[in-house]
């Protein structure tokens, strides 16, 4: 039977994708669009940095940016 697997997303964003993350949803871009508000953006990644796990907020805007860089921009 197939069985599913988890990725370790929570753990991607706090090590490998930290820089690119905080780049992309920081950007002027970003901020300029107002799709998302700069402080309740910043506090999530805070508290994601601190350990608390928001990467089931964090990872769904970052997949948006991305997609709203490459085709919206």
């Amino acid at each position: 039977k197939k069985m599913g697997f988890g990725i370790p997303r929570a753990e991607w964003l706090r090590t490998e994708l930290e820089e690119i993350m905080y780049n992309t949803l920081l950007s002027n871009s970003a901020i300029q669009r107002g799709w998302f508000h700069k402080e309740s953006i910043e506090k999530e990644l805070r508290l994601h940095k601190k350990g608390v796990d928001r990467d089931h907020i964090l990872w769904p805007i970052f997949a948006i940016e991305l997609w709203a860089q490459n085709w919206v921009d």
